[in-house]
């Protein structure tokens, strides 16, 4: 007969199994953006924010 220390370690191992495999199956789907747009956010005078290079939001004057 098999003890009780032996159908708990057994029992782990198959739940472990089972959890190692379950990860490999994606029951949730990854979201993907189907279309970018760009804005630009200007106040009425015509001056718009832009980021620069380094990341930084700056605010430039319009060119007339």
């Amino acid at each position: 007969m098999i003890d009780r220390y032996t159908k708990a370690v057994l029992t782990v191992i198959a739940v472990c199994l089972c959890l190692i495999t379950a990860q490999n199956f994606n029951f949730i789907s990854t979201a993907e953006a189907i279309d970018r747009k760009q804005v630009s956010i200007c106040d009425v005078v015509g001056n718009c924010a832009m980021v620069d290079q380094d990341g930084y939001l700056m605010v430039r004057e319009k060119n007339s």
